[in-house]
């Protein structure tokens, strides 16, 4: 019976394999990209973004204190301005805001929640005691292990992290940095 049931499926693997076509492989552009190395810059901004994303997008919420209530859900992204040498963490609210919406002191609560969250003493806009460097430049460092030179440079990433909030369709822009402590307004 045991044997039955080896022939019948060795004699299926084989029609599978005579029947099937020709597995296709990667084109030139494929190719050319599965060879290209990952820096740990290109590592470090898909990291913090997927870290924005499930913190601050759809599917989460944060929740804004007085004077505003409730939860906030925001539409974020990060990218790298090579002019400016900036890591820029943009946040556009996700759904609708009320009439009358206060995006300022929105911003004032986000921006400080984001310090907070990454290690920066919302007071002195410093990097907490006891902590190397933010826990946003930690994203930049190698997994498992360290390197000086790499902590090193992981830790100046902190002085070139900035926040810009969109207020929706309302025209309110507001910017900050990471070490800092308030925030610019901009219409």
């Amino acid at each position: 019976m045991l044997t039955k049931w080896r022939r019948s499926v060795g004699v299926l693997f084989a029609l599978v394999g005579t029947t099937c076509p020709v597995l296709a492989e990667p084109g030139p552009s494929v190719s050319f990209l599965i060879d290209q190395p990952v820096s740990l810059m290109s590592f470090g901004l898909a990291r913090l973004s997927d870290f924005l994303v499930q913190r601050y997008g759809p599917g989460s919420s944060h929740l804004l204190a007085s004077p505003l209530s409730g939860p906030a859900t925001y539409s974020p992204q990060v990218v790298y301005n090579w002019d400016e040498n900036s890591i820029i963490l943009l946040f556009w609210p996700f759904g609708e805001r009320q009439q009358g919406w206060d995006y300022e002191e929105e911003c004032k609560q986000l921006f400080s929640f984001i310090r907070y969250e990454a290690g920066v003493d919302p007071q002195t806009g410093r990097v907490q005691k006891g902590l190397p460097r933010s826990l946003i430049a930690m994203y930049f460092q190698q997994v498992g292990y360290s390197s000086k030179g790499i902590d090193e440079a992981a830790t100046k990433i902190d002085g070139i992290v900035n926040f810009v909030f969109y207020g929706g369709t309302s025209g309110f822009v507001c910017t900050g940095s990471l070490l800092d402590t308030g925030y610019a307004v901009q219409h």
